[in-house]
């Protein structure tokens, strides 16, 4: 048999159940009193068969009437215990998952921003699914199932050795048979539900990642295209299954065999004992009744083994991706695991500095971005970032975020090395206002008080209004109650953005940075929205990131960005006297923007 439990696998499923380890127990009593039930039952049928024909004799009618009530007692604490077990089931199932997704989501909450980058949201969700309701079974499999029947494996031995020692050895033969075969053949099946539990995966999160997009497959014509993909992937996963699942029936049809021939020689002892004397009747009925009651319980093990087998896969593929086993990620896991950092710091500041120190950073896979970048921004200073798309001034960003780790150097804010702070910690230092600015499918007010915690409505109103967004909010039925839709669908590009502009006025941290804050904004909005902006900057430490050039001027320096470097800084009319890149940036406007691609006959010294 193949119950293969890796590792990590096992040291979770062990911290989760600590808080039931009262009811895991529980399990065990009922797991054992059924395993001496299965057993005792066939023996005390076997005494009253081998005393029912002297049942007349009053000594005989004594010795009949024990067996009788012991088996009727027994009887009686069998169906006991089933009230117990489901009682201990619901006390422990349903707050098992429940325990388990908690932990899993506090896991994956934690992950790098490149992680969730490079999987997909819906496999992400259905990976902790199947281990939510994996490890429960799995728990109940090995409680219920492999310890139940070992243990009634191991009473059986020895009740039917008393009888005799052929039947012992017998016993012993057809169990080390059947363990043998069904380890051999299902070592094989609990890899091929691995892979099945792969391909589901990735079904599971191409549907959604199509259902995410449809818009585009709408407007570019992609139906037969997705289809095509769908249907691949579909068969991949029927093909995977199917031949999972002629693995077992291979393995059923050999457990079948074994216990013919055990049943058979059981038979043929039994009339050899009987003929001479050693075998009763009551032995008879004992011992094929015990071998029926064994291979149900085999059975219905590698039945449970067969479903569970697949589960044992997704569980065991879903901790590889949550939990980020792979080589493609080391130095995000390097990042996780040395650097996750518990320091916290809360500044009475209003603005902070920050700091690169020798910081060089490349993706997972791609060539280096940053190498070596030394700067600083001090306290209260507003920068802007310019550069082409791909230049690197989102990552610039991003890194002073945290959200991806560096291969090497340092970043500090006000003195400390955000590798040691708290991801709260650091988090609670910056607002972002990003380009990409989707919200939860809640309400509006609870999509602006994401920005503070335990905000008050007043303030989430008050920054509405600063942003802009206060108008068009009560001009829903619902107002501030109204639900935004998956990502604020229900929303245009405009609002969302006044959304995640007022979410930073609530957050008012020291350090603020802006990716293209305004592009959705209609001209008269806009201008409304840069008169806040530069209310909510006026003390802060500011990043601002803009296409739109003619946003920069008032900036106290710009860092033009090419390629990953740093090639010109300092304020716009500076930049413009000499002559330079950011000056053939400016004159290159097309309607006030930057134009996507640069031209390639354009060069720095």
């Amino acid at each position: 048999m193949a119950l293969f439990v890796p590792r990590d696998v096992l040291s979770f499923i062990i911290y989760v159940i600590k808080p039931y380890r009262i009811l895991v127990l529980g399990k065990f009593v009922i797991c054992l009193i059924w395993a001496v039930d299965l057993t005792l039952r066939p023996y005390l049928l076997k005494v009253i068969i081998d005393n029912l024909p002297a049942a007349f004799s009053t000594d005989t009618y004594q010795n009949l009437l024990w067996p009788s009530l012991f088996y009727i007692l027994f009887g009686s604490l069998s169906v006991t215990t089933y009230h117990f077990y489901h009682y201990i089931n619901i006390h422990l199932i349903s707050p098992l998952k429940r325990d388990v997704g908690y932990r899993l989501m506090d896991i994956i909450m934690k992950r790098s921003h490149h992680f969730f980058q490079t999987h997909f949201v819906g496999s992400l969700s259905n990976h902790i699914e199947n281990v939510m309701g994996g490890v429960p079974e799995l728990l109940q499999v090995i409680i219920d199932r492999l310890l139940g029947t070992l243990l009634c494996l191991g009473i059986a031995l020895y009740a039917v050795w008393q009888i005799s020692f052929v039947f012992g050895i017998a016993m012993i033969l057809w169990v080390f048979s059947f363990l043998l075969l069904s380890s051999k053949l299902s070592v094989k099946a609990q890899q091929l539900s691995m892979k099945a539990a792969g391909t589901r995966a990735k079904v599971t999160g191409q549907m959604v990642d199509i259902l995410s997009n449809i818009i585009s497959v709408f407007l570019f014509a992609g139906y037969a295209k997705e289809r095509k993909k769908i249907k691949e992937s579909l068969d991949a996963y029927v093909e995977a299954d199917q031949t999972r699942g002629k693995r077992f029936m291979r393995l059923f049809i050999g457990q079948g065999w074994v216990f013919f021939v055990y049943q058979t020689a059981s038979f043929l002892f039994l009339l050899h004992g009987f003929k001479h004397g050693y075998v009763s009747v009551g032995d008879f009925a004992f011992v094929l009744t015990l071998n029926s009651s064994l291979v149900m319980c085999l059975e219905n093990l590698f039945l449970d083994i067969n479903n569970f087998s697949e589960t044992l896969g997704h569980i065991t593929h879903g901790f590889n991706t949550i939990l980020n086993t792979s080589q493609t990620l080391q130095l995000e896991d390097r990042f996780l695991s040395n650097h996750s950092g518990k320091e916290i710091f809360q500044p009475q500041k209003e603005s902070l500095s920050i700091k690169f120190e020798n910081v060089t950073f490349s993706y997972p896979s791609l060539e280096v971005l940053f190498q070596n970048i030394s700067l600083t921004i001090y306290a209260g200073e507003k920068i802007g970032l310019v550069g082409y798309s791909g230049s690197g001034k989102t990552t610039f960003a991003h890194l002073v975020l945290g959200l991806f780790p560096i291969t090497q150097g340092h970043i500090f804010i006000e003195g400390h090395d955000i590798q040691k702070l708290a991801h709260s910690s650091l988090r609670n230092l910056i607002s972002m206002v990003p380009q990409d600015h989707s919200l939860f499918n809640r309400t509006i007010m609870e999509n602006i008080k994401y920005g503070k915690e335990n905000s008050t409505d007043e303030e989430a109103i008050f920054a509405a209004q600063e942003a802009h967004a206060h108008e068009f909010i009560i001009s829903f039925g619902r107002g501030y109650d109204t639900l935004v839709g998956e990502r604020g669908v229900k929303l245009s590009s405009g609002q969302r953005q006044r959304i995640a502009i007022a979410r930073a006025f609530l957050k008012n941290a020291p350090i603020l940075i802006l990716d293209e804050a305004t592009s959705h904004l209609d001209s008269i909005t806009e201008q409304k929205i840069q008169e806040a902006l530069e209310k909510l900057t006026s003390k802060k430490t500011t990043i601002i990131i803009a296409h739109r050039l003619s946003t920069l001027l008032k900036m106290d320096r710009i860092l033009v960005f090419d390629q990953g470097k740093i090639i010109e800084e300092g304020s716009h009319q500076e930049l413009i006297a000499k002559s330079g890149y950011y000056r053939k940036l400016w004159d290159s406007q097309i309607g006030d923007f930057l134009p996507e691609e640069q031209d390639k006959k354009w060069s720095y010294g």
